[in-house]
C-alpha cells in the first residue's frame, strides 16, 4: 500500500510541475486535464501525507521515550505516542477507502425525488420537510440544487412530491449508499 501511495503522491507533484509549465499554461485543454486528475489525486496525498507526519510524531515519542529518565515526561511521551497511534490508525482506514476503484459515475451529477407514499396528506407534510432538510445539507456542502418539479399540500410547498438536480463537487459517492426505491 505504501509503494503505490508514494507513487501517486509523486504523480501528483509531477502533475504540479506540468502546470507551472509555460506551453501547457497556454494549451487550455491539457491543463484542464491535468487540473482534474490533480483533484481526483488531491485527497488521497493530503491524507497520505498527514499519515506520514502521524508516524513521524509517533517513532519520534517512541525514541525520546526511550532515553527519557523523568517519569512526568515519559508519560507525556506515552500519551503522545498513543495519540500518534490512533490518528495513523484513523488515517490508515481513510487512505484504504480512498484507495478503492472509483465509480465512473462518480463525477456525474444526481437527480433526487422525494415524495410522500401511504399515509395521505401526513406523509406528503413529512415528505416535504424531509426535501428541505435535504436542501440545507446539500447547500451546506457546496452543491447546487435546483428544483425541477414540485406539488403542494395545503398551500406549502415543496410537500407532496418533489424533484433536484444535485450539481457539485461529486455528489453521486456521498449519495450513492443512501439510495432507495431505484427504478
Amino acid at each position: 500500500m505504501i509503494d503505490r501511495l508514494d507513487g501517486i503522491a509523486r504523480r501528483y507533484r509531477e502533475i504540479e510541475s506540468e502546470m507551472g509549465r509555460p506551453e501547457v499554461a497556454s494549451d487550455h485543454e491539457q491543463l484542464t486535464k491535468l487540473a482534474r486528475e490533480q483533484r481526483a489525486l488531491r485527497d488521497t496525498v493530503q491524507t497520505y501525507d498527514a499519515y506520514r507526519h502521524a508516524r513521524q510524531e509517533f517513532e519520534s515519542a517512541r525514541e525520546l521515550q526511550k532515553n527519557e529518565r523523568d517519569q512526568e515526561m515519559q508519560e507525556y511521551l506515552r500519551g503522545e505516542e498513543h495519540r500518534a497511534s490512533a490518528q495513523m490508525a484513523e488515517l490508515d482506514e481513510k487512505l484504504k477507502v480512498l484507495l478503492l476503484p472509483k465509480d465512473p459515475n462518480d463525477d456525474r451529477d444526481v437527480v433526487v425525488e422525494i415524495q410522500g407514499a401511504e399515509g395521505g396528506e401526513e406523509a406528503a407534510l413529512f415528505a416535504g420537510d424531509l426535501f428541505r432538510m435535504y436542501t440545507k445539507w446539500a447547500e451546506r456542502k457546496g452543491w447546487k440544487v435546483d428544483v425541477v418539479e414540485e406539488s403542494e399540500v395545503r398551500g406549502r410547498s415543496p410537500s407532496g412530491a418533489a424533484r433536484a438536480e444535485d450539481r457539485g463537487a461529486r455528489p453521486h459517492p456521498h449519495l450513492r449508499r443512501h439510495r432507495c426505491g431505484d427504478a
